[in-house]
């Protein structure tokens, strides 16, 4: 039967799953506005006391991802200057080059 209209079924056919974490803020974001509302508060200032610690616990983390991935580059600088050799620095280097493995989580939180 060739009288069936195309109809572009990817929402249908691949609906987007969300992971736990996801779909638990979107229903906390979705409480506190509906909270604020009912109760004549400013949205973005609840919003924003609901996400300041986590945002927190974001920094705090990236902090120490970096310090991890500064860590060899400061060691082979160390060495480099103890012993004149310059491979150390160079291998301390190249962990500089490494992709940043807080990057995914940073989207997450501030997209």
């Amino acid at each position: 039967n060739g009288n069936t209209p195309k109809t572009n079924n990817l929402a249908i056919d691949e609906p987007k799953t969300l992971s736990i974490g996801q779909t638990l803020v979107r229903k906390l974001l979705r409480t506190i506005t509906r909270y604020s509302d009912a109760h004549s508060l400013d949205r973005q200032n609840e919003i924003r006391e609901f996400l300041a610690p986590i945002e927190r616990r974001c920094q705090l983390r990236n902090e120490k991802a970096a310090l991890q991935q500064l860590l060899p580059a400061y060691a082979g600088y160390t060495i480099s200057l103890m012993t004149g050799n310059p491979l150390p620095l160079l291998i301390g280097a190249a962990a500089l080059t490494q992709p940043d493995p807080m990057m995914d989580e940073n989207s997450n939180v501030s997209g």
